[in-house]
């Protein structure tokens, strides 16, 4: 009993200190997942703006203030907390219908183009 109350507060003060535990090893694929999910669905809920990206502008009619395209940036961010959200979840012992290498690849590219828009 006291080992397994240790390894709950060694890895507290390990994802106090590092942002994650070691357990992280174990699937480190999933946990980012999870992670990056979480961030993602947190900056769709609480979006005021939308980076001037190529993508997202309307029109630019004014370059000081070019029309943007909120509803289509929020989309996108969900979309891609979705698909890395449903990878987080998968268990080992389940069918894995969910989502395959070329959402994944399709998502971590969206975030490459879109990295530094991800504020708010």
């Amino acid at each position: 009993m006291w080992r397994l109350r240790n390894n709950k507060i060694v890895r507290f003060i390990q994802r106090g200190k590092k942002g994650y535990d070691s357990t992280a090893h174990w699937s480190a694929d999933n946990y980012l997942a999870g992670v990056i999910a979480g961030v993602l669905n947190d900056l769709a809920d609480h979006s005021h703006g939308t980076p001037m990206l190529s993508a997202y502008i309307i029109d630019d009619s004014d370059p000081t203030n070019p029309e943007m395209d909120h509803e289509l940036w929020i989309n996108d961010i969900r979309y891609a907390a979705g698909v890395l959200k449903c990878y987080s979840d998968y268990q080992f012992d389940s069918p894995f219908d969910c989502p395959g290498e070329d959402e994944i690849a399709e998502v971590f590219g969206w975030l490459g183009k879109n990295w530094g828009g991800l504020w708010d």
